[in-house]
């Protein structure tokens, strides 16, 4: 436990000029840590094939650049003894956990986020009724841009309860799915060719990966049977998923009234 004479003392004797210095180097790191961002969103654009690695080290950076830097900068500036530092330094995490327990949990959740990778900066991500990119993993918050260009802000914490899925996995590159319906008495075979070709030539397509076309009936309430051909496939980036999705539909829907 601290004595409570000493840390009346330790503030007692903190200076103006040395609270000063220490929000400038508050200020300071918030100004690298989002330099770190905008460099590392940059480069990604440079390098698009290596986006995934590039921004799946800035979570790791600012947090490395906020921990190292607030606590070298309490122990250099105002240089307490070592036992008032450490005891400081429990004594406030204590006090969080009682204070803020949502806030400490989503500091501990963002470290196991890090840790595990269940999904990373760059990744499409389901959770709950929210879909969308990962931008960054903060030290208290997930950012996510939806595919209505709409920025939501989730507390870290959320992700240590709530079921989370992960389109991309780390990866640049996705699998799509696109369903097509047809009525039963159609060309099943020359519709699935076609599908497997435009799949294939299409810009957005990884083709060196499987191209599946998969067939199901569908039952409508009101009695009437049609035939659903779904293609999956793997597109190389996973930010034109809305952009392939629409140029398949436009063509396989071309390609299918030039032969009507």
């Amino acid at each position: 436990m601290l004595d409570t004479a000493q840390v009346r003392n330790f503030f007692m004797q903190i200076a103006f000029k040395e609270l000063l210095l220490f929000m400038g180097v508050l200020l300071i790191l918030a100004l690298i840590a989002a330099l770190i961002r905008i460099s590392a969103r940059v480069i990604s654009k440079i390098f698009p094939t290596k986006r995934m690695l590039i921004l799946n080290w800035v979570p790791f950076l600012n947090l490395a650049i906020y921990l190292f830097g607030f606590g070298s900068a309490v122990y250099f500036i105002f240089q307490p003894t070592r036992e008032l530092y450490f005891g400081f330094i429990i004594s406030s995490l204590i006090a969080l956990g009682f204070s803020a327990k949502e806030l400490l949990q989503s500091l501990v959740t963002t470290i196991v986020l890090l840790i595990n990778k269940p999904f990373q900066v760059g990744d499409r991500i389901a959770f709950q009724d929210i879909y969308g990119e990962v931008i960054s993993i903060g030290l208290c918050s997930v950012k996510i841009v939806t595919l209505d260009e709409n920025l939501i802000t989730i507390p870290s914490y959320r992700f240590m309860h709530d079921l989370v899925s992960s389109s991309s996995a780390g990866s640049l590159g996705m699998m799509v799915t696109v369903d097509i319906f047809v009525t039963p008495d159609a060309n099943l075979t020359k519709i699935k060719s076609l599908l497997e070709k435009l799949a294939a030539q299409n810009i957005y397509v990884n083709p060196e990966l499987p191209i599946t076309i998969v067939l199901r009936e569908i039952l409508s309430t009101t009695g009437i049977v049609s035939i659903g051909l779904r293609t999956k496939c793997t597109i190389k980036d996973a930010r034109t998923e809305k952009a392939f999705q629409t140029s398949f539909l436009i063509e396989v829907h071309q390609a299918l009234n030039s032969k009507s």
